[in-house]
C-alpha cells in the first residue's frame, strides 16, 4: 500500500498548490448595492474599495481594465497595502502607480502594516508615504471633503497598534482616536479593523468600510471565515455587507492578498465595486 501514498501524495500537494494560487490570483470583482439614509433618493455614487494587498504581485493592466469598466467616483484603500515583514514594498509601489494612472481620486488609510513599518522602519515609511502618487490620499485620523461631492465626508482612521493583538479584543475605547467628524451630510469611514464596529459609532459614519480579516483564511459553508488575525474566530461579519443597529452599515473585503501564512480556502481574493444609492425622501 505505499507505493499508493507515494503516488498520490505528491499529486494531492500539487493540486493544493494549483488550488492555493488560483485562490490567491483569479480576482473576484464585485459589486455590491449599499444603502444609505442620508443620501437623497435616486442618487447613486459607485466607488471601489481594495483592502490588504501585502505587497503580492498582480496583473495591473486587468485591475486597470476592470476599474475604467466600472468607473468609481473615487477609489478607497483601507489597509495593509504593505507588507511589514519587508523593507522593499515594489509591488505596492506599482501598483499605486498603475491605479493613479487612472486619473481617480484615491483615498488611503492605514493598516496593522502600515503602523508597524511606521514604528520599526520609520525612514523607510517616510520615503514610501512621500513617494505616493499625487493624487493617492493618505488619511490620518483625519476627514476630507469628496472631490466629487461636497455632501460627501471621507476620513480615515488609524487605529493604535493594541487594537491588533492576538487573543482577546482590546478593552480600552478610551485609546480610540480623536479627530473631527461631519455632524450633516454622508461620512463615510475607513477603519481597517471591523472587530470594533461596536466603538465606532462615535464617529458618525453611514458606511465603515474595512479588510483585515482576510475573509475568515478559511471559508466553510454555511458557516464563513474560521480564522481572524486574533487566531480567534471573527466577532464580526468576515466578508461583505452588515447592517448596524444604529442604521450605519460596515463592509468588510477580503482583500487582495495574504502574508506570513498564505492560506485560503473557500475565499478568493477580491476587489469590490459598491453602489451607494440613497434613500432620503
Amino acid at each position: 500500500m505505499w507505493w499508493i501514498l507515494v503516488i498520490i501524495l505528491p499529486v494531492a500537494i500539487v493540486l493544493w498548490l494549483l488550488y492555493e494560487w488560483m485562490e490567491h490570483s483569479l480576482i473576484q470583482y464585485k459589486s455590491t448595492v449599499v444603502e444609505l439614509q442620508e443620501m437623497p433618493k435616486n442618487k447613486e455614487l459607485k466607488i471601489c474599495l481594495i483592502t490588504d494587498l501585502h505587497n503580492n504581485k498582480k496583473n495591473l493592466s486587468k485591475i486597470g481594465k476592470k476599474l475604467k469598466e466600472f468607473h468609481p467616483e473615487f477609489i478607497l484603500l483601507a489597509g495593509d497595502m504593505v507588507d511589514k515583514h519587508k523593507t522593499c514594498n515594489r509591488n505596492t509601489e506599482q501598483f499605486m502607480k498603475a491605479i493613479s494612472l487612472l486619473r481617480i481620486p484615491v483615498y488611503y488609510s492605514a493598516g496593522n502594516h502600515e503602523l508597524s513599518m511606521q514604528e520599526n522602519y520609520p525612514e523607510i515609511w517616510e520615503a514610501y508615504k512621500t513617494g505616493l502618487p499625487e493624487n493617492v490620499l493618505y488619511l490620518e485620523n483625519e476627514t476630507v471633503v469628496s472631490a466629487s461631492d461636497d455632501t460627501l465626508f471621507i476620513s480615515g482612521l488609524s487605529l493604535p497598534m493594541p487594537f491588533y493583538q492576538k487573543g482577546s479584543l482590546y478593552n480600552k475605547p478610551e485609546e480610540l482616536p480623536d479627530f473631527d467628524v461631519p455632524e450633516t451630510g454622508m461620512h463615510i469611514m475607513m477603519a481597517h479593523n471591523p472587530e470594533y464596529v461596536e466603538l465606532y459609532t462615535k464617529y458618525r459614519a453611514d458606511l465603515i468600510v474595512s479588510g483585515h480579516l482576510h475573509g475568515g483564511l478559511l471559508r466553510l459553508p454555511f458557516i464563513g471565515g474560521v480564522v481572524s488575525p486574533r487566531l480567534r474566530l471573527p466577532k464580526v461579519c468576515d466578508a461583505g455587507l452588515m447592517k448596524l443597529n444604529n442604521n450605519s452599515s460596515l463592509f468588510v473585503s477580503r482583500g487582495l492578498g495574504s502574508h506570513t501564512i498564505p492560506l485560503r480556502f473557500f475565499n478568493r481574493v477580491e476587489i469590490n465595486f459598491l453602489v451607494l444609492k440613497g434613500t432620503k425622501e
